[in-house]
């Protein structure tokens, strides 16, 4: 009986470190969940005032240069929102990761950076 309560136990322990290490993978798998902490290294040292050639420099090539603002999603991000509308920008660079998180920066017609936003669900 004690050999077969420290088999099932074993079994029970093997089975939840699988499980824990494969949550571990999944979730900090960046192709998966879209944590890029590069890019988001990158994309939290822009700043007002930079140019769209030092931007695309630091981010690499934008997914997409677009004159409307969005993030993934609008719910939850409603000041980024109200924030783009009154940065006055005239157009975004975009850079998508992962699943779901969507990097935003506003220019003016200048070229210059007038806002930056992150997002995803």
């Amino acid at each position: 009986m004690v050999s077969r309560k420290i088999y099932i136990g074993l079994v029970v322990a093997f089975i939840f470190a699988v499980c824990v290490f494969t949550a571990y993978r999944l979730f900090s798998d960046p192709t998966i969940t879209g944590l890029n902490p590069e890019l988001y290294r990158q994309y939290d040292l822009i700043e007002q005032g930079m140019t769209k050639q030092q931007v695309v420099r630091m981010m690499g090539k934008p997914s997409c240069e677009e004159t409307e603002f969005h993030l993934s999603q609008y719910n939850g991000f409603e000041k980024e929102y109200a924030r783009a509308r009154q940065s006055n920008s005239k157009y975004y660079l975009f850079w998508y990761s992962g699943i779901d998180i969507t990097y935003a920066v506003g220019f003016d017609g200048y070229d210059k950076v007038t806002m930056k936003a992150c997002g995803g669900t």
